[in-house]
């Protein structure tokens, strides 16, 4: 009779935690992919929307600024005409 190096117990049990750990490292690779994947796209589109309310922000700032230069020059203006009237 041979003697026996390794019992079936043993063999059972290398061979069921190699199957986990197999299968936890390509679930733990899937889920990397599909999360970072996401993870990209949620950024961007957070970039964008943060984007989109600075513009709108500069652009009122920028339209307050015309309406208040075209009022100083309406207001120049017409205190120019009142002083050549005056003369």
């Amino acid at each position: 009779m041979q003697k026996v190096t390794f019992s079936i117990g043993l063999k059972l049990v290398i061979i069921i935690t190699m199957l986990v750990l197999i299968s936890l490292g390509a679930v733990t690779y899937i889920v990397s992919y599909f999360v970072g994947d996401d993870t990209k796209r949620t950024a961007e589109e957070n970039n964008h929307t943060l984007n989109q309310r600075s513009a709108a922000s500069d652009e009122a700032e920028l339209t307050t600024i015309r309406s208040n230069s075209f009022l100083l020059l309406d207001m120049l203006s017409s205190a120019g005409n009142s002083a050549a009237m005056a003369r």
